[in-house]
């Protein structure tokens, strides 16, 4: 069940007739990207979905994508008014999946778009390359580093993302590197689409601050296979201990304290188990 074992029957059959009559259904604003750092949001004070503007460029505009942002949060809503906690999981995801008949598996680790950029991190006096991919909950897909950013750094990033993720994207958005197009139909599959947003609208520009804001101080790395390591090791790490399901999600500072504690717990018993 996506909202639990104790959701409330009574107040579903109500939400159900409401909706049927177009009343009770929460407003959609399009706003700056800035302002919700994601696709989509949700918030439960104002009872209000939140796209971000950069869906609707003319050049990017993708439908699906949208109607599945829109119906994701729209399982916020409906979670936040059957129940009086949130439920496990992300039960927007969930409630998607299930008005569109898509099958969600356990074991995937990806979701149907990733979004994929490289940015450059000093090797040795030597600026070299780093991919990195999220998707569009915010979930880390792969980081590799190369020192070059050519066909084959694009190529061999995609090859062992797909091998991590275990199932291909359905939308692949990127700056438009010229590489990209045919490393995406090579690794991926022609199926894929290959989108290319300007840097404001694709979220990956943003997560690029954790490595950087933690990198600068080191004033660079002394050896590429350790850059590697740390590169890899410190987004997931992030990844794990970060307090949102899905970017956009919001979290009050009590809530996200209480997420952050029982993380680093988490996280400490897989290293002690490990070492």
């Amino acid at each position: 069940m996506i909202y639990g074992e104790q959701w409330q029957p009574e107040t579903a059959q109500n939400l159900l007739t409401d909706w049927s009559r177009g009343e009770q259904l929460p407003l959609i604003k399009i706003v700056d990207l800035s302002q919700i750092d994601a696709r989509g949001a949700y918030s439960q004070q104002t009872q209000t979905i939140y796209l971000s503007e950069a869906l609707f460029h003319q050049e990017t505009t993708y439908a699906p994508e949208i109607i599945t942002i829109v119906l994701e949060e729209l399982g916020h809503h409906l979670d936040a008014q059957l129940n009086s906690v949130d439920s496990l999981g992300d039960e927007g995801e969930a409630f998607a999946a299930l008005v569109e008949n898509r099958q969600l598996s356990s074991e995937q680790k990806a979701g149907k778009i990733w979004k994929v950029d490289e940015t450059y991190v000093r090797v040795k006096g030597e600026w070299c390359y780093l991919y990195r991919g999220i998707d569009e909950n915010g979930n880390l897909v792969d980081v590799r580093l190369s020192k070059t950013r050519d066909m084959d750094g694009t190529k061999a990033f995609f090859a062992r993302a797909i091998e991590n993720a275990e199932n291909s994207p359905e939308q692949v958005q990127t700056d438009g590197l010229a590489s990209y197009p045919r490393a995406i139909e090579e690794e991926l599959g022609k199926e894929v689409k290959h989108t290319v947003l300007p840097c404001t609208a694709n979220e990956i520009e943003q997560s690029h601050r954790g490595i950087k804001h933690r990198y600068y101080p080191m004033m660079g790395f002394g050896e590429f296979d350790g850059a590697q390591r740390f590169c890899q090791a410190f987004d997931e790490v992030r990844h794990f201990l970060r307090p949102r399901s899905r970017m956009g999600e919001i979290v009050s500072l009590s809530e996200r304290r209480e997420r952050f504690q029982n993380k680093v717990s988490e996280l400490k018993e897989i290293f002690l188990a490990t070492a």
